[in-house]
């Protein structure tokens, strides 16, 4: 599938507020959509932030919509979308009217209810972090700020701890001195009715923005980032959290790149995935990259167990990443022609980093980006994202599920 962007995927937040409507958008199946794409016919997404299991065993998606604000501005609410495995869709609630908030990423707890984090934008140069609770059926429980301190702050991921706990993971930005601090919240188990209450926050500075983060073992976390020296120099780094402390970290230089998708492993290494030469100083500008990286390479001197680097395309990227059940990983990415028309990825590696078959493409006329993968429960995977393939108007974009079977076929 393709999207018309240069052929690079960023992913956008949200906006969320405290009042939540029912979206009243019919379904629409787009023009001569294949028999193996889902449209989903909700309000037009900008971006897919987060793709989801329910407690019931469904697809939840957080999106960002554009909603007009006064005679010509605009403002981002974001959207949750539910659906089942077969892509008929079951809800929409939209979260917004005045206040902009953007939001990030979203957890899915055991009793159905979501918790959500973003961005509220106060005013220039003045934002902080939020977090919002919302129940299973898709009212407000609460929303709480979080500030770090008066510079601007911006939430970019959230997981949930083995203890019940949460990590909150984002950046703030110093005007002053134009640089960025790593920032880490965390937050408790229970909220009452005002929220979730921080119980410790950290801070990585230096120029580090922290960006994606994945539950490790027990309480532990891996996350990863960029290092953002100036404009022109921005390296990934892997970071980790032991014992509710910041652990060791690698960056990556000299090599550039984005990392966009972190995971640990059973055996306690961390599969991370991303574009450019991130691990090897290949020559394609933007190949697709993954590798499999032991705990002691952590520590910024070791070399990673494996890599791979794939240029199927003038530009690659993989987004995402999760461990299969029947062992290995599962990745989907997109590749870019000079036109910026991307196709969707899929690749299946074994633990060693061998292809367990080849890859699949999943080409179309348009523009699609793919947000987030999930296992199926007869071992097959679903995609979700953004495409601007199909429909009546031109680059209308819309959000689309992909079935596909275990070996990458596609479910009709």
């Amino acid at each position: 599938m393709a999207k018309r962007n240069n052929g690079f995927l960023y992913l956008i937040a949200v906006v969320l507020a405290m009042s939540a409507v029912q979206c009243k958008v019919p379904l629409d199946s787009g023009a001569s959509s294949p028999n193996y794409i889902r449209l989903l016919g909700v309000d037009p997404p900008q971006a897919v932030n987060a793709m989801r299991k329910t407690k019931d065993g469904n697809i939840l998606f957080l999106t960002t919509v554009s909603v007009p604000r006064g005679d010509t501005g605009t403002i981002s609410n974001f959207e949750i979308t539910t659906c089942d495995l077969s892509g008929n869709l079951i809800s929409s609630k939209r979260y917004g009217d005045s206040l902009d908030f953007v939001a990030a990423d979203c957890v899915v707890l055991s009793d159905g209810s979501i918790i959500v984090v973003g961005t509220l934008n106060t005013g220039p140069n003045r934002s902080s972090i939020e977090v919002f609770h919302i129940d299973a059926l898709g009212k407000v429980l609460s929303a709480k700020p979080f500030a770090v301190s008066q510079d601007v702050s911006h939430a970019s991921a959230v997981c949930q701890l083995g203890n019940g706990s949460f990590v909150v993971e984002g950046w703030r930005h110093n005007g002053l001195y134009s640089c960025y601090d790593g920032i880490f919240l965390y937050l408790s188990a229970t909220a009452d009715s005002t929220g979730l209450d921080i119980v410790s926050d950290k801070q990585k500075g230096d120029d580090y923005k922290a960006l994606i983060l994945s539950p490790g073992q027990s309480n532990d976390w891996v996350g990863l980032g960029t290092f953002v020296k100036n404009s022109s120099n921005a390296e990934p780094w892997v970071f980790s959290s032991i014992n509710g402390q910041l652990g060791s970290s690698a960056m990556f230089s000299n090599h550039g790149g984005t990392l966009r998708s972190v995971l640990r492993t059973n055996g306690q290494n961390y599969v991370v995935v991303g574009d450019s030469s991130i691990f090897s100083t290949s020559s394609v500008p933007t190949a697709a990259s993954i590798a499999l990286l032991s705990f002691a390479s952590l520590d910024g001197t070791s070399q990673p167990i494996w890599y791979k680097n794939f240029s199927l395309d003038i530009h690659n990227s993989f987004t995402n990443v999760i461990s299969a059940s029947s062992g290995g990983l599962a990745v989907t990415g997109f590749t870019a022609n000079a036109a910026g028309d991307t196709s969707i990825v899929m690749f299946r590696f074994d633990d060693s980093g061998k292809e367990v078959w080849p890859h699949q493409t999943y080409p179309f006329e348009g523009g699609d980006i793919p947000a987030g993968i999930l296992e199926t429960p007869d071992h097959g995977f679903a995609i979700g994202g953004v495409t601007t393939s199909f429909g009546g108007r031109p680059s209308r974009r819309q959000l689309f599920l992909l079935r596909v079977n275990a070996d990458g076929t596609t479910i009709k």
